[in-house]
């Protein structure tokens, strides 16, 4: 302050204070990274590739190429904020990371598949101790990618059909845990 400024003060002589605030984004990016991986072979214990050895930063899941931040994203806007994954793709790629929808549903349902097994055990103790649990059954319409010979080629070709299939909801409201199976796969809601 230049030489006779002073504060302002309020009751008691104490000074007068306000906020300023400023609201910054960061810009979010995505990098991929490729490591080249060879298989080593031992005499005294069994094969191994190079990229056993990698760091927490790299994949968490076995057959799943996100790390914990990417995957816990793609997640997030699927199951959170119900984004679907051309959605989710569109957004990727606009943070630098090409990659299609198939691509981006075979490693997520790789994703889901594995924690499920991992994580299966603990909701069926949690459910069996919980004191309300509510079960609902839904007939729902499903695509379904059906493989069949096409007539004139040889070839293998996909065709969509819709089928109807059961779902059941499964509340434990004493521990706010949901699961919705389907066809003999459990999911965590």
């Amino acid at each position: 302050m230049s030489e006779g400024e002073y504060f302002r003060t309020g009751k008691g002589g104490v000074i007068e204070k306000s906020y300023y605030r400023v609201i910054v984004r960061t810009p979010e990016k995505i990098e991929e990274h490729v490591y080249e991986s060879a298989t080593v072979r031992s005499k005294d214990r069994d094969d191994y590739k190079t990229t056993d050895t990698l760091t927490d930063k790299a994949r968490i899941i076995p057959n799943c190429m996100f790390s914990e931040d990417t995957l816990r994203y793609i997640l997030m806007e699927k199951y959170m904020y119900n984004v679907p994954f051309d959605q989710t793709v569109a957004k990727l790629r606009d943070l630098g990371l090409k990659i299609s929808s198939s691509v981006l549903g075979e490693h997520v349902h790789n994703a889901l598949e594995w924690i499920t097994d991992k994580m299966t055990s603990c909701w069926e103790s949690a459910v069996k101790k919980s004191y309300i649990s509510m079960i609902d059954e839904t007939r729902v319409l499903v695509g379904c990618d059906i493989k069949h010979k096409d007539k004139d080629e040889d070839k293998d070709k996909k065709k969509r059909e819709y089928k109807f299939k059961y779902i059941w909801g499964i509340y434990a409201k004493s521990i706010k845990l949901a699961w919705s199976i389907s066809a003999g796969t459990l999911w965590m809601l």
